[in-house]
């Protein structure tokens, strides 16, 4: 990207602002940012949560759901700059205790790991999967929706844009 996407402007805000407005709207009790040390970038006032960077987005996954107080987890990406607030609303309506929801890409055959509500019991099989230097989210997800610690939410066609990661500098949409 050339550049930290956490910092990129979207209508006035850096992404990182919209994300975690989005986390408020979305229902999270107590929001955070998700970072490494060396990219602490984040206003004094903003709660943090640090990783390495060594296990990819499943460590600061790993990273959030360890400290955690509540029964479910709201993530989502910093660099997923059109995704609404009623996505959230959907998932929350598939959760109950001890299962989160998570999207479907079936255009993808994919999961949307990082626009997802997690239960705090899927940290037990995260940790489990990063100690055994397993990092994919897409085969870790996919193991929690077969025992139903998550419920798999299609992502419908007129949705599939929410989802646009902004990866390259080309992607970026002022």
């Amino acid at each position: 990207m050339g550049q930290n996407k956490a910092m990129i402007s979207v209508k006035g805000l850096p992404l990182w602002q919209r994300q975690y407005q989005l986390l408020g709207e979305a229902g999270a009790g107590e929001r955070r940012v998700s970072l490494r040390r060396e990219d602490d970038w984040a206003p004094p006032e903003i709660l943090r949560v640090f990783d390495d960077g060594s296990a990819g987005p499943l460590g600061g996954l790993l990273a959030a759901l360890e400290i955690c107080s509540t029964s479910h987890l709201i993530v989502i990406a910093v660099d997923l700059p059109t995704l609404p607030v009623t996505w959230f609303a959907t998932l929350r309506k598939r959760c109950r205790p001890g299962r989160g929801a998570v999207g479907w890409r079936p255009d993808i055959e994919a999961y949307e790991p990082l626009a997802a509500i997690y239960p705090r019991e899927f940290f037990s099989i995260a940790q489990q999967a990063s100690r055994r230097g397993q990092f994919s989210l897409q085969t870790l997800i996919g193991e929690a929706v077969e025992t139903d610690l998550l419920h798999e939410q299609t992502v419908t066609p007129e949705q599939r844009s929410w989802f646009t990661n902004w990866n390259r500098p080309e992607d970026v949409v002022s």
